[in-house]
C-alpha cells in the first residue's frame, strides 16, 4: 500500500443514496394536494411522512380529514 499526496477529494454523490421517496413531497408545488384513501386523521402515516419532511426542507404542508380519507397540500 501507498500514501499518495495531493489527490483531490471526489464530491459526494447523494443522488443514488438509497431507496425511492414513497411520497412525492419533492416534486410538490405550492397549492398541490395528495389524497390518501383511509387514512382519516392528521396523524396517519402521511401526515406525520409530510411534518417531518417539512423539519428538513424549506416547505410548508397542512393536512384534513376529508371524504374516506386524508388530503395533504403544499402551503408554502
Amino acid at each position: 500500500m501507498q500514501i499518495e499526496k495531493d489527490i483531490p477529494l471526489k464530491a459526494a454523490d447523494y443522488s443514488n443514496s438509497g431507496a425511492p421517496p414513497k411520497y412525492p413531497f419533492a416534486k410538490m408545488q405550492i397549492g398541490d394536494s395528495i389524497f390518501f384513501l383511509g387514512q382519516s386523521t392528521k396523524y396517519g402515516r402521511a401526515y406525520s411522512a409530510a411534518m417531518a419532511w417539512s423539519r428538513n426542507h424549506p416547505v410548508k404542508f397542512i393536512g384534513r380529514s376529508v371524504d374516506d380519507g386524508l388530503r395533504i397540500w403544499r402551503i408554502a
